[in-house]
């Protein structure tokens, strides 16, 4: 729950039994203005409000100038939790000195779900909620600022194969579509998929079965390796000049 401290400024009340809790009506603290010799406000943090509020049955210090302050907590927002782990999650790209003036801190969070979490570091708050995947959310990877690839996997059939899922989104359209089109059904799961340096070129690596490169620009496979191809467990990624 979100909460959102108010204060709402008055005449002093000349009632001291107006129904106000004294705990929330601070009047000695705040509301004078300042005097001639006065270079600075008085404290004004709450802590200090508090500590000088009225005790009940106490009548307020007789001052034209002083305001009654009361204190509100309002219920402004409510965000649900997390569903069930485990998740997937994927910091944006970093911070440079190109991209300073659009940067946005934004974190992605795949769950089992299928849907993608899109969270904005700097407040705390959910951006967006996506619905991507149809089963679990096992990998992502940013391609932008604005933009990343989703890759999901059902649950295995008979013969070990799966239906893999692999989703391009766009942020600020919410667009979604499926980034190896018609490919992805009675395959081997996919492990991993890896980006290159420049957002360029994407390798997409299989549990039994040769990787593939994709230029991520055009939505085209590249290259599909030879079955003799040595098994991936990892990926590097080198930036060449």
């Amino acid at each position: 729950m979100l909460w959102e401290l108010k204060a709402h400024t008055g005449k002093a009340a000349a009632n001291p039994s107006s129904g106000l809790s004294p705990l929330y009506s601070p009047v000695s603290f705040c509301g004078a203005p300042l005097g001639p010799n006065q270079k600075r406000i008085q404290d004004l943090s709450l802590n200090s409000m508090i500590g000088q509020t009225l005790i009940a049955g106490e009548a307020p210090p007789p001052s034209s100038n002083q305001q009654e302050v009361q204190l509100k907590f309002l219920l402004t927002g409510l965000l649900s939790g997390l569903p069930l782990p485990p998740f997937a999650i994927r910091m944006c790209p970093p911070l440079t000195t190109k991209n300073i003036n659009h940067y946005q801190p934004l974190l992605a969070v795949g769950t089992s779900n299928g849907s993608v979490l899109v969270y904005n570091l700097t407040s705390g708050l959910l951006h967006k909620e996506l619905s991507v995947h149809s089963c679990e959310v096992r990998g992502i990877e940013w391609v932008s600022l604005t933009s990343f690839l989703s890759f999901a996997t059902s649950a295995p059939n008979n013969m070990g194969l799966v239906r893999n899922e692999l989703q391009h989104v766009d942020l600020p359209t919410g667009r979604c579509f499926a980034f190896r089109g018609e490919r992805g059904n009675d395959e081997p799961p996919i492990e991993m998929i890896k980006v290159s340096h420049l957002k360029q070129y994407l390798v997409v690596v299989f549990r039994d079965k040769p990787l593939e490169l994709w230029d991520i620009r055009t939505g085209t496979l590249l290259r599909e390796m030879a079955k003799n191809f040595p098994t991936c467990y990892s990926i590097g990624v080198v930036p060449i000049p």
